[in-house]
């Protein structure tokens, strides 16, 4: 992949409109523009096969012999585990890039760093070949690959800190459950309302540049501001609780999920809408939101919208959506000043 190639995969990947697809037929990456990408799935899926390849002694690749139609023998790599091994090889850069500006989990870091020293990147360029008379050849690279990895995640120092992301993740999972079942306790009826509130990177009729001046501190400062509108601004009169993720690809943003009284709003796309007006009310016109409550009958698990206490079902799309959040913040935390926080969330009322 030549820079002109990475410039535009790191435009397309810093407006979120990328998604990656793998082409049978040729084994190449597709790059297609869509608002549907979702990189928390393409880390937390590349954190499962990574996960899934250190627990392993096993080898993992082997060949396969098929016979073409024009009756050739053809060998062919197949991986012995089930995961899409040329898509996590392939993607494994675009997601790294994506996430340059967060803390990786230790189990990640040690994939990247054998990633690396194997020139695994550079080598997946010519996967064409391996399916041309060079599968063992492939297959020895692959192994000596493995092996080095398996051996670096077996460090103490290593262990010791995928033990303490894991105990990371459960807490604040188990924290967030908390809450759910919660506000669920008191209220038979809750409208939960999923908000992602941005900064524009710049404005079209001034040169300043809204983004660069987006700090960490200028975030929270706002997302304080917001927060504080619950005693006195009309719009929070009914909620019931909150919580609120901060990331940082191109400039930090926040992923928020709002619990209000279902007796009292029924309307979750309106009330989301107004809780954006509010955001770039607080931000002075340097913010922006996406309602994800106006897109919810395109999810295939809805946990968002008025759900019924009765109603476990979309309850734990809620939990499993919410969990995924707090699992991927476990595995890339954003680089905080001081290390300071990036999650939070609200007592239940």
């Amino acid at each position: 992949m030549n820079t002109d190639d990475l410039k535009s995969v790191s435009q397309m990947l810093a407006e979120d409109t990328v998604i990656c697809h793998l082409d049978q037929k040729t084994d190449q990456i597709q790059l297609c523009k869509s608002k549907a990408f979702d990189a928390a799935t393409a880390l937390v899926d590349i954190y499962r096969w990574v996960k899934r390849i250190a627990a392993t002694t096993s080898p993992v690749f082997t060949t396969e012999l098929i016979c073409t139609k024009d009756k050739q023998l053809h060998a062919k790599i197949t991986c012995a585990i089930k995961i899409d091994w040329l898509l996590l090889f392939r993607s494994s850069q675009l997601i790294r890039s994506y996430y340059a500006a967060h803390e990786l989990d230790a189990l990640l870091q040690c994939w990247f760093r054998v990633y690396d020293k194997h020139h695994i990147g550079d080598w997946m360029d010519g996967i064409q070949d391996l399916r041309d008379g060079c599968a063992q050849q492939a297959i020895s690279k692959l192994h000596s690959f493995i092996e080095a990895f398996r051996e670096d995640v077996k460090k103490p120092w290593v262990q010791k800190q995928i033990k303490c992301t894991r105990k990371t993740i459960y807490k604040r999972q188990q924290s967030i459950a908390q809450l759910v079942d919660g506000v669920f306790a008191q209220h038979s009826k809750v409208l939960v309302l999923r908000v992602d509130l941005y900064y524009h990177q710049q404005c079209t009729d001034t040169p300043f540049d809204f983004e660069a001046d987006v700090t960490y501190e200028r975030a929270m400062a706002d997302l304080d501001r917001l927060l504080n509108g619950r005693r006195h601004n009309h719009l929070f009169k009914h909620l019931l609780g909150y919580c609120w993720k901060l990331e940082k690809q191109t400039s930090w943003h926040f992923h928020t999920v709002w619990f209000f009284n279902g007796h009292e709003h029924h309307k979750d796309w309106i009330l989301a809408n107004r809780m954006i007006d509010q955001w770039v009310k607080v931000t002075q016109g340097r913010g922006f939101g996406f309602n994800c409550n106006q897109k919810k009958s395109s999810y295939k698990r809805i946990g968002i919208g008025l759900i019924q206490r009765q109603d476990m079902t979309t309850r734990h799309h809620l939990l499993q959506a919410l969990s995924y959040l707090c699992k991927k913040d476990g595995i890339a935390k954003p680089q905080t000043p001081q290390n300071r926080r990036a999650f939070g969330r609200s007592v239940v009322r």
